[in-house]
């Protein structure tokens, strides 16, 4: 395999997810729909019910998402403090993310003021993080300014 491939996928088939992967500092090598199909493990969670799709919404790294995605893996899923892919973006402060989920799962993402298990929504996690570009975008997108 091509060493940038170590990046995401290891040979057994497990992911792999490094800062640089993730973050998208090193490119994600274009995969084969072979090559992707031997991604078992794309609902592996870390302790705190984080999942690889809600690491590469942070990061905004929509080539990690596309590969995510196509093999499987469910945007809609919660950790366990009930932070989706939305909630994991505002923190991030990848627009991008944001946007693509939106669209893609327009009903799964309608509410922009979804709470999570401590009544955060998207916006609170936003202003905590000191997001910028997603505290704009989510207010355009109609954010209770007072939720």
């Amino acid at each position: 395999m091509h060493q940038d491939s170590q990046n995401i996928l290891e040979t057994d088939g497990s992911m792999v997810f490094d800062s640089k992967a993730v973050s998208g500092v090193e490119s994600v090598p274009t995969r084969k729909k072979t090559e992707i199909s031997k991604i078992e493990r794309i609902a592996e969670q870390e302790d705190d019910g984080t999942r690889p799709i809600h690491f590469a919404a942070f990061h905004g790294n929509h080539q990690l998402i596309d590969i995510l995605l196509n093999s499987g893996a469910d945007p809609t899923l919660t950790n366990k403090q009930g932070q989706n892919v939305i909630h994991m973006a505002a923190q991030g402060d990848k627009p991008f993310s944001l946007i693509l989920f939106r669209q893609l799962f327009k009903e799964a993402f309608s509410d922009i003021n979804i709470c999570d298990n401590d009544e955060c929504t998207p916006l609170h996690w936003a202003c905590f993080c000191n997001s910028h570009q997603i505290i704009n975008f989510l207010i355009s997108l109609g954010a209770d300014i007072n939720a």
